[in-house]
């Protein structure tokens, strides 16, 4: 810590109690740029997002992402282990403080977003039902059953063709990303519409991942993924915080990093770093 000459002088001449003063301003000072409490960050493990082990210790993208927001605020981080749709509520009714999800309109209202990835969402199926690779004629393949997860929400386009989809009895729905890539091994759905990133783990866990392509669709608009704030739970001063750690270049710049190094080639041709709210 830099003390100019006169303060020099002043703690030589004032003796113990001023430079006691002056550190306790100094450590006070430093105490009010971190959280007031810890913070609870709701998710469903899903690596290479995040993998937690046998004695709960995590690992993957978001763990080294919030390690670096801890090093910069010195807030405590606390991981909630939690479905999916059990985080959003969580978030809803501020039963916890954070959530890593896509950006949607409703959530806008209970929560501040803060994006650090954008995305267009692709058409996952599988090479043996794939006639035609332009993004168009897959969606029109009436021989495709697709399988949805409820409560995706990828913006007015993707609710007509999915509603369009259930007309005709070709969607099947599903709370977990698991079960669309069970049913996709087994041949009984051939074909679902999410970020690639999401299927890549449940793929892979059932050696499906050869036997499907990802195709952008680029006729959707991008949807935006990032972290998070709930209103109702957080105090302005651990928001305000947390926001200046998360919502910087280099921060964004360091996700995208470590999504490209942490996933195939295959599922990241829809993806790029989020160029802000």
């Amino acid at each position: 810590m830099w003390i100019n000459t006169k303060a020099k002088q002043l703690l030589f001449h004032c003796g113990p109690l001023f430079a006691f003063f002056f550190a306790s301003v100094s450590c006070n000072t430093a105490v009010a740029a971190t959280c007031s409490r810890n913070i609870h960050i709701a998710i469903n493990p899903q690596g290479p997002a995040l993998t937690v082990n046998a004695k709960k210790q995590v690992s993957g993208i978001l763990s080294d992402f919030f390690s670096t927001v801890e090093k910069s605020t010195q807030c405590h981080f606390i991981w909630d282990f939690v479905p999916r749709a059990r985080a959003i509520h969580y978030l809803k009714n501020g039963l916890t403080d954070i959530v890593f999800a896509i950006q949607t309109d409703e959530r806008n209202q209970y929560a501040e977003f803060i994006p650090l990835i954008e995305f267009y969402p692709s058409v996952i199926v599988l090479k043996d039902a794939l006639k035609n690779e332009e993004p168009e004629a897959i969606l029109e393949q009436d021989n495709l059953q697709f399988g949805l997860v409820r409560g995706y929400d990828f913006g007015p386009m993707y609710s007509e063709f999915t509603q369009k989809l259930r007309n005709a009895k070709r969607a099947e729905e599903f709370i977990e990303v698991e079960d669309i890539a069970k049913k996709m091994q087994s041949g009984q759905i051939q074909a679902t519409i999410m970020s690639a990133t999401v299927f890549v783990q449940a793929a892979e866990d059932i050696l499906l991942d050869n036997k499907i392509q990802a195709i952008p669709l680029k006729q959707f608009p991008k949807a935006k993924v990032g972290i998070y704030l709930a209103h109702q739970s957080l105090k302005e001063s651990d928001k305000k915080i947390l926001r200046e750690a998360i919502a910087s270049k280099s921060q964004n710049e360091l996700f995208f990093r470590l999504f490209k190094a942490n996933y195939p080639a295959w599922a990241m041709k829809a993806m790029t770093p989020s160029l802000g709210n």
